[in-house]
């Protein structure tokens, strides 16, 4: 395998050039491994061979994007943190919203993998505004630098492992089984979620 502190510098200035992203604060071994995957996908010799390939090739900055990127995620992975937005930060933001006679809230939810941030926040959001008998205009801007994540946000579509910190209430309550899978119920996909790919 080729040594990573010649030949990778290469590919991440170029992916800085040409995407704006900046990957040089990754581990090292991390990006010569997945990266490497790409290498072998693409049948390149060495890094220098799959800079080459890249730069003939600019579709293929989509799966290299997507093999450097983690998309993990979960509603309401860190669940200390929600908790701390439902019991502090969002009344709080509501009850300006009333005093100011302001209906608009606007969400931006940057890095959204496949939607489970915005959506766990929507779904706080939801049940605050139901139990404050408060209307608002709501509009979650969800934006990701994966394509393919982004896509899976738009269908709201889930497996198991996604939804597994979900209190039993919510789950019942926001989401249909669809074989192993949950769907998120039209009441929390109707909020305003404009995807993009940053």
């Amino acid at each position: 395998m080729p040594k990573t502190d010649k030949e990778l510098p290469p590919i991440l200035d170029y992916l800085l050039e040409k995407r704006g992203y900046d990957f040089s604060g990754y581990h090292p071994a991390m990006l010569e491994r997945r990266i490497g995957q790409r290498l072998a996908a693409t049948t390149c010799k060495d890094f220098s061979d799959y800079l080459s390939f890249l730069q003939a090739n600019p579709i293929e900055l989509y799966p290299l994007l997507d093999v450097i990127t983690i998309n993990v995620s979960r509603f309401f992975r860190d669940t200390l943190t929600f908790e701390l937005i439902a019991d502090r930060i969002l009344p709080e933001i509501i009850r300006e919203k009333i005093q100011s006679r302001d209906q608009s809230l606007r969400v931006w939810s940057a890095g959204c993998a496949r939607g489970e941030e915005p959506y766990s926040l929507a779904i706080l959001i939801h049940e605050l505004l139901r139990k404050e008998e408060v209307a608002m205009n709501l509009h979650f801007f969800a934006t990701d630098i994966d394509c393919s994540a982004l896509a899976d946000a738009g269908k709201a579509l889930y497996p198991l492992s996604s939804v597994e910190n979900i209190k039993h209430r919510l789950l019942t309550k926001y989401f249909t089984a669809e074989g192993s899978s949950f769907r998120l119920i039209p009441e929390i996909t109707a909020v305003r979620l404009t995807v993009e790919q940053i």
